[in-house]
């Protein structure tokens, strides 16, 4: 599971019963290499949310969409390395 917030991801284990180890935040992916020690590394994630753009105004949703687009094509890019990311 991948939120944008930490809201989403604590939801997530508590609410939705997620295994801890497979929620992450966005924004956590894009440091994909990192990603094992920062799982194992105690205390709070160091990696930054990404806040729900709802209620925003429509400038927040675009910025909002084109973080997400970063880091999945960026995520896309490191799952399967030699392969063109197609991005909207």
């Amino acid at each position: 599971m991948v939120g944008f917030e930490q809201l989403h991801t604590a939801s997530a284990v508590e609410v939705g019963g997620a295994p801890h180890e497979h929620v992450f935040l966005l924004l956590e992916l894009s440091a994909i290499r990192e990603l094992h020690r920062l799982r194992t590394a105690a205390g709070p994630r160091s990696v930054a949310s990404l806040p729900d753009p709802i209620g925003e105004p429509e400038q927040v949703f675009a910025e909002t969409a084109r973080v997400i687009d970063a880091v999945t094509g960026a995520l896309a890019a490191a799952v399967v390395p030699g392969r063109s990311v197609v991005s909207a």
